[in-house]
């Protein structure tokens, strides 16, 4: 932000640096932005979407979509990722990554993500009844999820209320998440674990923390990251890392998916492994209940 370019007024120059502030705190440690127009739009988008998220949630907007998870040499899905959308009437579909962060500043996240794993569990539920047996759901937590008192015995209640084995549940903890040897949290992870919840690292490999998470976690699931899938055939380097990962996670007796499966040469490279899932766009996009129902059906 410079004077007299972005502003002449004491008042709109602070709010200014203000926003070039908050800017440069998300992007981490030791950072600096200067302040321009697009920082000024994400400003007033990010307003905005805190202003209807709150009415989306009791309207009904935000709906829940399932992408399989699939074992791609059989093409048997064996499980499915809830992911959040919402619709609004006037302005469409808002992004995910736009809502959830919005969600994740103001504390929303909390009765969004509650609601996630109801209506997940309700959804399996229906599954179940309609012969789609041995399927998992795997549900996305925050960090505010995890460290909210009530996230157990509230994810026991849905349990309880939809009869759902705590197996049948998988929980998502984004690699990129930082768990800062946070002992309380760890603590959770490890009641969630206990209680036979499956736990699963996604993003692995996108940050700096994949082996510590390993040390400091007991998990179930390694995620590897779809960047390490989109350029595979044409870098080596890559290819070899991601191969190295792999092998890592299964002599660590691990599940492991693949994320971003989007084409058959992707498909061609994970099927030189044995015994991993895949998940992405070349197996379904994410779907609606009724929607993924019916195209299953459709398939078999």
């Amino acid at each position: 932000m410079f004077f007299p370019y972005d502003g002449v007024d004491s008042e709109k120059l602070i709010q200014m640096a203000d926003i070039s502030l908050t800017e440069a705190k998300r992007l981490g440690k030791n950072q600096y932005v200067f302040y321009n127009d697009d920082l000024e739009y994400r400003r007033v988008r990010k307003n905005w979407i805190e202003h209807h998220l709150n009415n989306a949630l009791f309207n009904n907007e935000i709906t829940v979509h399932y992408q399989p998870i699939v074992n791609p040499k059989t093409k048997v899905i064996t499980g499915l990722e809830a992911l959040a959308r919402w619709y609004h009437p006037k302005e469409g579909a808002i992004s995910p990554q736009e809502f959830i962060d919005v969600a994740e500043s103001n504390g929303l996240i909390i009765p969004i993500g509650t609601y996630i794993v109801q209506i997940a569990c309700q959804d399996l539920a229906e599954l179940n009844k309609r012969g789609f047996e041995n399927l998992f759901v795997s549900i996305n937590l925050s960090l505010k999820q995890l460290k909210h008192p009530d996230f157990i015995p509230t994810v026991d209640r849905i349990l309880q209320t939809y009869g759902l084995n705590a197996k049948q549940i998988q929980f998502e903890i984004t690699e990129t998440m930082t768990l800062q040897e946070d002992s309380e949290l760890i603590k959770t992870i490890g009641e969630l674990k206990n209680k036979q919840f499956r736990i699963a690292i996604d993003d692995f490999g996108k940050g700096f923390s994949s082996i510590g998470y390993l040390k400091q976690i007991s998990v179930d699931t390694l995620k590897i990251d779809k960047s390490y899938v989109f350029n595979v055939l044409t870098d080596e380097k890559l290819a070899k890392l991601t191969n190295a990962i792999i092998i890592m996670g299964q002599l660590l007796h691990l599940d492991i998916v693949i994320e971003g499966v989007e084409t058959k040469e992707h498909l061609a490279f994970i099927n030189r492994f044995s015994n991993i899932l895949a998940q992405g766009y070349y197996f379904s996009r994410p779907l609606p209940l009724e929607e993924f129902i019916e195209s299953s059906i459709n398939r078999n």
